[in-house]
């Protein structure tokens, strides 16, 4: 698809400064209802912008449209929706990670 330079799957990290460093906006989209993923509180700490699922308590860690964007979990085309709206308003990007 050509987005190689553009996306990047990590996979387990050993470094985490460098990884954040090298990323604009963290997408987590778990399907298991997780209580505190710890990476949206380390993105978060970093200011990097996180697009993650509305499962478990990840609500509870963003605040849609404020500190982040939430899409259905399982659903490929509400994330594709919340990436496009990243892409499309980049002062998004401050404005969550001012707030979060």
């Amino acid at each position: 698809m050509g987005l190689n330079d553009s996306v990047r799957f990590w996979g387990k990290i050993k470094d985490i400064t460098d990884a954040y460093a090298q990323t604009d906006v963290l997408i987590l989209p778990s399907i298991w209802p997780e209580n505190q993923p710890v990476t949206i509180t380390e993105a978060m700490a970093a200011k990097i912008p996180v697009i993650a699922s509305n499962s478990g308590g990840i609500p509870e860690l963003v605040d849609d449209e404020k500190t982040g964007l939430l899409f259905e979990a399982g659903n490929a085309q509400d994330l594709a929706r919340k990436m496009l709206n990243i892409i499309q308003n980049p002062e998004k990007i401050e404005l969550f990670c001012e707030s979060a």
